[in-house]
């Protein structure tokens, strides 16, 4: 049999634990269990690329999905900067301007889009807006929690 814990343990009802689950028998597995494993972890492996997690994906999926996500922040940034600053809709954007000033314009809708964010965590002196925060922080992560439990409920695993 197998020790559960250290041998040397001196707390009297961990050694009691021990003995008392050593005496248990071993437990077999039901007869269809391997069976049926096996033909999910193969059902698994017949999945496309799309399907897995993203951590299984291919790192060249990976990267080219991290890099449009990359993307599409900035340029949401960058659209952002502009809503925020009217007076630039009125100069065409790239036309007497180099690369490295339009990756400026880039780097300073990012700066804004940062400067937006942290006013409206510093400003929030009052505890009405932290409730509001907290709440729906809370339920943000419910929502994700039962939409896992719903999701796995609905693929049919425990």
């Amino acid at each position: 049999m197998k020790k559960h814990r250290n041998t040397v343990d001196t707390d009297p009802l961990a050694r009691w634990m021990d003995q008392v689950v050593d005496q248990w028998p071993d437990r077999r597995a039901p007869v269809g269990l391997t069976a049926q494993v096996m033909s999910r972890v193969r059902a698994a492996g017949r999945q496309p690329w799309y399907r897995r997690p993203w951590h299984a994906w291919p790192v060249i999926y990976q990267r080219l999905g991290l890099a449009m996500l990359t993307l599409l922040f900035w340029g949401s940034s960058y659209q952002m900067s502009l809503w925020l600053q009217p007076d630039r809709w009125r100069e065409p954007m790239g036309a007497s301007e180099s690369p490295l000033a339009q990756w400026l314009h880039l780097g300073e809708a990012l700066a804004l889009a940062f400067r937006a964010v942290w006013k409206v965590v510093v400003d929030m002196g009052n505890p009405y807006l932290w409730m509001l925060a907290g709440a729906l922080g809370l339920f943000w992560i419910s929502s994700l929690g039962l939409g896992t439990v719903v999701w796995r409920l609905a693929r049919g695993r425990d």
